[in-house]
């Protein structure tokens, strides 16, 4: 296992990872309480068939969730403050859809010690999401004290770094 403790100087213009997600319907009930979205569009199966889309979608919000596990854990990881995030949805993502997340830094701003992150969704050839995000990496845990992240087997298994 590989430690991830890595400071502003540690990153790279065009270093990037790839994450897998896919989302079941048993997924949306806890974001559902968690959200307050309850809007059958994304659960009901009758309801959405009458629509354009004729199954359920994932919340585009749902759809977000692993650009928090980049910023938390890799880019930068545990000295992450995401100062904000721009989200374009293309196309619907559906329950089942392997979605492939592909991040990447696009520029570094010293003096703020900042990382622009460009992470684009697909499934297939098909670009369902692009988000732009704005990281401020932090440098206010003493060495002494930043955790020694490592990942489970499992988790490694699922991203792919790209120096």
């Amino acid at each position: 296992m590989k430690n991830f403790d890595k400071d502003f100087d540690d990153f790279e213009i065009g270093e990037s990872v790839s994450v897998e997600k896919t989302f079941n319907m048993e997924d949306f009930y806890p974001f559902r309480d968690l959200s307050g979205d309850h809007n059958p569009f994304h659960y009901d199966e009758k309801y959405s068939e009458a629509t354009a889309f004729k199954k359920p979608t994932v919340p585009m919000y749902m759809t977000t969730l692993p650009l928090s596990a980049i910023a938390g854990t890799i880019f930068p990881g545990h000295r992450a403050l995401c100062l904000s995030t721009s989200i374009r949805s293309l196309k619907p993502a559906y329950y089942g859809d392997k979605i492939t997340y592909s991040s990447k830094i696009v520029s570094k701003q010293e003096a703020e010690r900042i990382l622009t992150l460009k992470t684009i969704g697909f499934k297939g050839i098909e670009v369902l999401l692009e988000c732009d995000q704005i990281i401020q990496v932090r440098n206010d845990v003493p060495s002494e004290l930043a955790p020694k992240l490592r990942r489970s087997e499992e988790h490694t298994s699922e991203l792919q770094s790209h120096p």
